[in-house]
């Protein structure tokens, strides 16, 4: 997917992430989107544990800008990454900017898998 523009949403209280960004592996190029003005409360319940979770199955995860978030998480991450660890030497440029974080770990966690 490419040109894609996600904006103006609120989330909360998902057992997962509540906004999932993914590339699986052999899907097509991943470019040029756009993740902003989005609210999430209480998200990751179960899985991820994060508000944004990024996920690569392979790199052609380019240029990805998150801008303008509100992110209250009690269960865990406000944002988590994680990339398939054969890609680990080439990872994309995510850009952040402008964001309100609150959660209960500080640091986002990178994994590769």
């Amino acid at each position: 997917m490419t040109n894609f523009v996600l904006q103006y949403n609120y989330s909360h209280d998902s057992f997962g992430a509540g906004y999932l960004i993914c590339q699986q592996f052999g899907a097509p190029e991943f470019a040029n989107n756009v993740v902003r003005h989005n609210i999430g409360q209480g998200d990751g319940l179960l899985a991820h544990h994060s508000g944004i979770y990024v996920w690569g199955g392979r790199i052609a995860v380019q240029e990805q800008h998150r801008s303008q978030h509100m992110i209250f998480n009690t269960k865990g991450h406000g944002v988590a990454v994680a990339f398939e660890s054969k890609f680990s030497n080439e990872l994309p440029k995510l850009g952040f900017y402008s964001n309100i974080f609150v959660s209960r770990i500080a640091q986002a966690p990178l994994t590769l898998s």
